[in-house]
Parts: C-alpha cells; structure tokens; sequence
C-alpha cells in the first residue's frame, strides 16, 4: 500500500492523485507500516490533498517513526527542533537527533550532523569529524552533501583548497541532477579550477542547468551562444535564451539582453549601409555631417568607441560596430580626406583590402 502510495503522490505508472496517495498511506499505517509515518507527517508539514496543514501531528508523526527505529524519522524530528517546526527551536535536541539518524545510517542525517560540527552548533566544534560525515553522506549519493564539499575544497576557508576535489565533487552531483552543482563545474570548466579549460564542457554544464529552468543557466548559456565560447555563435538562440532568464526570475539578463539586442540591430544596418555603399563609386569625400566623439589616441577601444558614436547618432559608429562584432582590420593608410593627417592608423570598414576608412585622428570618414 505505501508503494501505491508513492506512486500516486510522485506519478509514475499512473497519474498523480493526491487523495488517492493519501488514502493508500492511511491504509498502510493502519496495518502498522513504519514508514508511511514519515510519509503521512510530510503531508501534515506542507499540506496535502485532504489533509490540512498541522506541524504539530507532523512533529507526532515523526516521532512516532523515530521510536520505532526509523532512520527518517529521528532525522525528520532533528529538522523540527532545528527549525522550530511544530515545536520551538532548540539546536541541541536537533543535534541529537541528528546523531541518531547519522549512527542509524540516514544519509540526511550525516549531513545534518556534519554541518552543525563544522559550524560547532549544538554540538563542540569539530571542522574534520564534520568533514568526514558529510563525506560519507556524499559516498552514498547526497546530492547537496556533494555540492557543499565541493564548496569547501574551492574556498579553503575551514580546510586546504583542493579544486581537484571541488570539481570532482561538482561533476558528481551534475550527473546527479543537482542544478547549483552544473553551474559550478561550467565554471570550473571555463577557468580550469581542477580540470583542464574545456569551454565546450562548460557550454555543457550551462544547458544541463538551463534544461531544468534555471535562470542563471539559461543566462549563462546565453551569453555562450552570443559569444560562440564553447558553442557555435548564434544571436538568436542568445536573445531567445536571455529572454527565457528574463521570465524565469533573473533581471540582470534584461540588461545583457537589451545590449545583445542593440548590437544585433546595429550590426544589420551596418550591414545595409555597406552594401549601400557597394553600389556607388568612388566619390572625392564623404561629408560628415553628424558629431562623433573626436579623442581616439589608438584603436584599442573600437568596441567602446562605437557604442559612444551610435548614441551620436553617427553612421561611422554604426559601421564600427559592425566590425567589432564581425572582425574588421585595423591598418595604415594614406592621407584622410577630412582632417589631411597621414600616418595615422585607420579602420577599414569593408574588409581587407577596402578603400573605406574611419580616421582615427578626427573620427570622420572618407575614400583614399
């Protein structure tokens, strides 16, 4: 009955029915299942199907199971104190029962143990015995127990930093389905933190996220597709992406978006102009006709400048922007037709080997 039971609550053969879950639980604890104790004093903690919201009957019911050596049980009444669920906080019952559940062999309640060891709450501080249950908590496949050592041996604020173990740690809990664990080892991944560069693996990590919904996983897969790193480069796919972070709780990406977006447009109409430009021939000088910002000592801040010279509302701006974004090449070339300067360093706007150039001395353009 407690498996029908499972199954109705979580569907897996059949379809989720929460009046259905209940009543088999019910049934199971009339016949004296253990078990379904811990089970039914869920349903009582959050509120379920038929059966009202009660931390007290769920505190019971936890205790119930705890009395009779459930492992589940004495972990779930050390979560009660802890938290002050059904009863009022009190850290060293929780440790307690903690112990309990961790000497039972509960999973859960190693971790549990393990933290308040490490941070000597409710119990005497102790950095290496807690490291060490919440070790034996990850062996056997605690997801969280697996991301927060691999906290731990990154950070190497309470042991030696170990990013071999930090990522190995990740990389486990990813396979696992823990999402905070695939943005860690795409990090780990990007700066090679104990493993080599991957930037593809990481592009990886950050999709494995991202299929679950998480925001910051659709943003940084996001920013993958808009820079090509580790994934072909697609716009699209990256406005697409920021947009699903967007509505999935993460306002930061509305900035990155907004940016992406912009760069994308004037990229297309710098694209026009130059076909424009394709069609006509050579001409004595292009007029400058709008304000464009005039210190440019190098051109090492293209990107910058640009940005600068679209807000101007100049055509120049618009063109560099399309080689920042595509590639363009930078040369010397001859005299500028506006400012007369020679020697100086100018950006060819159509390609190697093109006559169109933006003086880098007085930001105007013209035909040499």
């Amino acid at each position: 009955m407690r498996n029908l039971g499972l199954e109705y609550r979580d569907g897996g053969a059949v379809s989720k029915d929460q009046f259905s879950a209940v009543g088999y639980f019910q049934i199971a604890l009339d016949a004296g299942d253990v078990p379904s104790l811990v089970y039914m004093g869920q349903f009582y903690e959050e509120g379920y199907g038929i059966v009202r919201k009660n931390s007290t009957m769920a505190l019971q019911l936890y205790k119930k199971a705890a009395r009779a050596g459930n492992c589940e049980g004495m972990n779930a009444v050390g979560r009660c104190y802890f938290e002050g669920i059904g009863t009022q906080k009190d850290v060293r019952l929780a440790a307690a029962s903690f112990q309990r559940s961790a000497n039972a062999g509960d999973i859960y309640g190693m971790h549990s143990i393990g933290r308040l060891y490490i941070a000597g709450n409710g119990v005497p501080k102790d950095t290496a015995k807690g490291i060490s249950y919440m070790t034996s908590s990850a062996d056997l496949g605690n997801t969280q127990a697996m991301f927060e050592l691999g906290l731990i041996y990154s950070q190497g604020k309470i042991t030696v930093v170990n990013h071999v173990k930090s990522f190995r740690y990740f990389e486990k809990a990813a396979s696992l389905d823990h999402v905070a664990s695939m943005l860690n080892a795409a990090i780990c991944s990007c700066n090679g933190q104990g493993t080599k560069v991957n930037h593809p693996m990481a592009a990886k990590y950050f999709k494995m996220a991202a299929d679950k919904g998480n925001a910051e996983g659709l943003k940084l897969l996001g920013l993958c597709y808009a820079l090509g790193s580790g994934i072909d480069k697609d716009v699209r796919k990256a406005e697409e992406l920021l947009s699903a972070s967007v509505k999935a709780g993460d306002n930061s990406a509305k900035e990155l978006l907004d940016q992406l977006v912009a760069n994308r447009i004037a990229s297309e109409k710098a694209d026009i102009e130059r076909q424009r430009l394709a069609t006509i021939g050579p001409s004595p000088t292009v007029p400058q006709t709008n304000s464009v910002p005039q210190s440019r000592s190098n051109s090492t801040n293209n990107d910058e400048y640009a940005k600068q010279a679209i807000a101007a509302g100049a055509i120049v701006g618009a063109l560099l922007l399309g080689e920042w974004m595509f590639g363009g090449d930078t040369h010397p070339s001859g005299t500028c037709t506006l400012c007369h300067g020679t020697g100086g360093v100018y950006r060819g706007l159509g390609g190697t080997g093109s006559t169109f150039h933006s003086c880098v001395s007085c930001g105007g353009t013209g035909r040499q």
